[in-house]
């Protein structure tokens, strides 16, 4: 299996890096709600999220989990991971700008085109996935101008505060998979 110490990455002053134990608290303060938790990993962890859940998250062998990186200040401004589902598929999940002054400035798609370069050329994947809330449109754009598609398909919706939100399914395969975008 692809060891994480080997796969760092870096695109437009952004690298992914390997997230470890030292990077707990800098995540867990990013995740100040139930709302933002659930926006950021679905039903996958409980609030309030903790260092013993993140330790648990981090024993998955088909998990690579990366701490995103400012190049220009060394700062760590978000997290990412790419899940082997299967020897074909990798999922994106778990994806996060930390900041909000760090958001709105393409720094999602760069991420997202690191993602794609470590699942297509290092995992060998043939389709990536990943699923988003109908209701985040920067995501999805984001998303859409990487290369995915939306997929028929649709996850279960989820219920935060009485309130319904509903995903789409999207997917990108090898054939499409352009390394230069």
């Amino acid at each position: 299996m692809v060891s994480q110490a080997e796969n760092m990455l870096q695109l437009n002053q952004i690298a992914l890096q390997p997230f470890g134990p030292e990077d707990f608290k800098t995540l867990i303060q990013w995740i100040d709600s139930e709302e933002s938790l659930l926006q950021f990993a679905g039903p996958f962890f409980s609030y309030p999220i903790d260092e013993h859940q993140l330790s648990q998250y981090l024993n998955d062998q088909n998990r690579f989990v990366f701490k995103v990186i400012n190049t220009e200040t060394g700062q760590s401004i978000g997290h990412a991971e790419a899940f082997l589902q299967s020897p074909q598929v990798v999922v994106l999940c778990r994806i996060l700008i930390g900041e909000a002054k760090w958001r709105g400035k393409g720094i999602g798609l760069t991420i997202t085109q690191l993602l794609l370069q470590f699942s297509f050329e290092t995992l060998h994947a043939q389709q990536v996935q990943l699923n988003v809330f109908d209701w985040n449109t920067g995501a999805i754009r984001c998303y859409l101008k990487a290369g995915f598609r939306q997929l028929d398909i649709c996850p279960a919706p989820l219920t935060i505060n009485g309130v319904q939100w509903k995903g789409i399914s999207m997917a990108i395969h090898r054939a499409d998979y352009k390394a230069d975008t």
